[in-house]
């Protein structure tokens, strides 16, 4: 089994007053999902969120319309950023 790809996003993804990503997990260039770890509130989250990179959206949501609007904006944006890891990136 191939280990996955990490991208760091700590410079390169939007970021918002509670949420900060740090980092992509490509388990697969084939894989059309994809773990993004964040810092929540000043804390790295354990897990992470999951991403369909075709759909370019969070599966997962954070609870709370003002930080979910944001990821669901953000989504796309980190998209583009794999897109040179990942194969089937629209």
């Amino acid at each position: 089994m191939n280990k996955p790809k990490i991208v760091d996003l700590t410079r390169t993804a939007p970021s918002s007053s509670t949420i900060h990503f740090l980092r992509a997990e490509v388990p697969s260039p084939l894989s059309p999902f994809v773990r993004v770890y964040y810092n929540y509130k000043g804390h790295d989250e354990k897990f992470a969120l999951r991403l369909d990179v075709d759909k370019q959206v969070f599966l997962d949501d954070l609870g709370n319309k003002e930080d979910d609007n944001f990821i669901r904006e953000a989504a796309p944006k980190i998209v583009d950023q794999l897109s040179k890891y990942h194969t089937d990136v629209s």
